[in-house]
Order: structure tokens, then C-alpha cells, then sequence
């Protein structure tokens, strides 16, 4: 599961930075604000998919599924997604990446619950997403795919966001590159700490 992620000052990442600054020079009706700090579902956020031209660009989009029910659908399952009609249908063009310092994740013991942070040792990845323009037509909305954790942060929790490095992004977005392929080799690495102060 991915309830929560994050994003550091863009001044500390320079990835980062470079999708923010060639987003702000795109034209003003693409210059929508997005969140940093805490990102939150429903919040809009800076995602990275292919135009139509097949170019991989910045945009923002809010992230959740609007459902009938008024609720956001803000995960989808790697393993089940190609069996769902509400995902199939996104898994060769609309596919996303979330660029992220980390996520936030919760350990539950009884009523006690322990935030934590966890992130890859460079302190940045890319979150794998589906996304589909919006109902009222006002732009798009994604969602985050997730799979089972990694050995090492099951105490956590036992879902953990698909990520990936900076290196596979071209590699996603494709509409060429075998899903379930991309998934396997996914970011399983993944380091964690008590989230306090962060």
C-alpha cells in the first residue's frame, strides 16, 4: 500500500528540479500548482508520462480515482491490474511515474502506530502509476500500482509501491516493454527509518 509519499526540497534533487523547471516553462494553462513536502491523496501531483508523440514530459495530475461512491481509489494491485476493466485499458498508454524522495508507511502493534519513512539509498525514486483523464473533463487523475513488500519491510506493512530508478523510466513509459516483466524488476531495495521530524 501507498497511503502517503513525499517529496524533498527540489532544491536537494536534481531530477527533480529539472521536471519542475521544464514544467514551468510549458504554457500557463499547464502550470496547475502541485504539491510537495507530504503528498496526500487527492492532492495534485507532478507525474512524468508520454505526450503524444511518445516523449516523456512533466505534467500534473491529482492523485485518486474518483469513485461512484465519492471515495478516491489511490492503489491498484500489480498482480490483478490486467484483469480489471477499469485498469486494463491503461496498461499500454497510460502508464506514469510518481518522482518521490520516499514514501510513508505505517507499522500497526495493537492501538500503537509507528510512522516510518522509506526511500532507496539515493533518496529518490519514480512510483509507478495508471492514469485516465477525469470525468468533469478537467484534467487527469492516476493511481499507484503496489506489490508485495520486500523481505525486509514486511514488519511494516506488506504491500510496497512498484518503484523504479531514474535509469528505467524510458523503459515504463514505453507502451512496448512487457508489464509483468517491469514489475519483476521493479526497486526491491528499500531502506527504512522512524519517520520523526520528517
Amino acid at each position: 500500500m501507498c497511503g502517503r509519499y513525499y517529496i524533498a526540497s527540489e532544491d536537494s534533487n536534481e531530477e527533480i528540479r529539472k521536471l519542475i523547471d521544464e514544467l514551468n516553462r510549458r504554457e500557463t494553462e499547464e502550470k496547475a500548482a502541485f504539491k510537495t513536502g507530504e503528498v496526500f491523496p487527492g492532492d495534485n501531483a507532478l507525474v512524468v508520462c508520454n505526450n503524444k508523440k511518445l516523449i516523456s514530459r512533466p505534467y500534473v495530475m491529482k492523485w485518486g480515482f474518483a469513485g461512484m461512491d465519492g471515495k478516491l481509489l489511490i492503489n491498484a494491485r500489480s498482480e490483478t491490474a490486467k484483469g480489471k476493466s477499469m485498469f486494463r485499458d491503461l496498461i499500454g498508454f497510460r502508464r506514469t511515474l510518481i518522482p518521490a524522495s520516499g514514501y510513508f508507511e505505517w507499522e500497526k502493534e495493537g492501538k500503537t502506530k509507528t510512522k516510518y519513512a522509506l526511500s532507496t539509498e539515493e533518496n529518490m525514486l519514480f512510483l509507478a502509476g495508471l492514469y485516465r483523464p477525469k470525468t468533469d473533463g478537467s484534467g487527469h487523475e492516476f493511481v499507484i500500482l503496489t506489490k508485495d513488500a520486500a523481505p525486509e519491510i514486511q514488519f511494516i506493512h506488506s504491500r510496497m509501491p512498484v518503484a523504479f530508478s531514474f535509469m528505467q523510466i524510458e523503459a515504463w513509459l514505453s507502451p512496448e516493454s512487457n508489464f509483468d516483466k517491469l514489475i519483476n524488476d521493479s526497486i526491491t531495495t528499500i531502506h527504512y527509518q522512524k519517520a520523526e521530524g520528517i
